[in-house]
């Protein structure tokens, strides 16, 4: 980064996404930013956790199922963040107009195994690209865009 660079940037208003956390709005920056992947996490531990019968709040943090969850939950967001997310201004990203929806929680559950950690999605390091309009959505879901 030099001086010039500085020199020529100009800040922007952007709007900021959000979904809603048990009844409370959670706001976060779009893409170029890793909001998407915090929102979903949190649409895919509301929607799922209930599902197998129980919720952070009974778990608590002492309880190893309470991280795992947690764990599973950021691995599908950070996966689909990985697959689908950059700078608007550098790459193509799946967008439409200025509407930006996150992905719901409900399309993942039943990736996740409460017994047993998944994969990771992504192995031997950050593969970057240009282009990553070609890389199909998540069955069922919307993702940021």
């Amino acid at each position: 980064m030099t001086k010039e660079d500085l020199a020529e940037f100009e800040s922007e208003w952007i709007d900021p996404i959000s979904t809603n956390y048990h009844g409370y709005d959670v706001f976060e920056l779009p893409p170029p930013g890793q909001g998407c992947a915090a929102l979903e996490m949190l649409n895919i531990l509301e929607v799922c956790v209930p599902k197998l019968g129980t919720s952070l709040a009974t778990l608590g943090p002492s309880d190893p199922q309470y991280w795992h969850l947690m764990v599973e939950a950021k691995k599908l967001a950070y996966s689909d963040l990985h697959a689908k997310n950059g700078d608007p201004k550098f790459a193509k990203v799946p967008r439409e107009g200025a509407a930006v929806e996150v992905v719901r929680g409900d399309a993942l559950c039943d990736k996740i195994n409460p017994n047993m950690a998944s994969k990771p999605a992504v192995t031997g390091g950050t593969r970057r690209r240009n282009d990553l309009s070609d890389r199909p959505p998540i069955a069922g879901a919307t993702w940021c865009r």
